[in-house]
């Protein structure tokens, strides 16, 4: 059995591993979501907007003076989207904390049961074609 060695280009490498830790596709998504964490006897609720989803997991994007989470906690999401007539509430847990910049904060939650093709569908941003100059517009 012969050994094939490869070398490592970090620009390049870096993209492929990060691609090949999804498991299923992740769509970028607009709603209005609220966060609830199930150690909170208040139920205060912390607002944030979904940034990208899959039918395996959300990201969100949290403000700082919000953000009240731990990595493995389990919450609650509440899910908005007024002008798709969607509202639908998730059970997860939170998989990882990033600073986005100064201020923000993106939060990955991993759901525990998962979405349906539909529901990703409602709530994934979708290119509009303008009939004026044939560029697309993301509605």
């Amino acid at each position: 059995m012969t050994m094939e060695l490869f070398e490592f280009d970090e620009q390049n490498d870096a993209s492929v591993i990060a691609d090949e830790r999804r498991c299923v596709p992740r769509f970028y998504a607009r709603a209005v979501a609220t966060i609830y964490r199930d150690n909170d006897a208040m139920r205060k609720g912390i607002p944030c907007t979904l940034h990208d989803i899959s039918i395996a997991g959300i990201g969100l994007n949290v403000e700082e003076e919000e953000l009240d989470l731990r990595l493995m906690e389990p919450v609650k999401v509440r899910l908005q989207n007024d002008v798709q007539r969607f509202d639908k509430e998730v059970r997860g847990i939170v998989r990882h904390i990033s600073v986005l910049y100064d201020g923000m904060y993106r939060v990955g939650i991993e759901l525990g049961c998962r979405l349906t093709p539909l529901e990703v569908s409602l709530l994934k941003v979708r290119p509009m074609t303008g009939e004026d100059d044939g560029k697309s517009t993301w509605v």
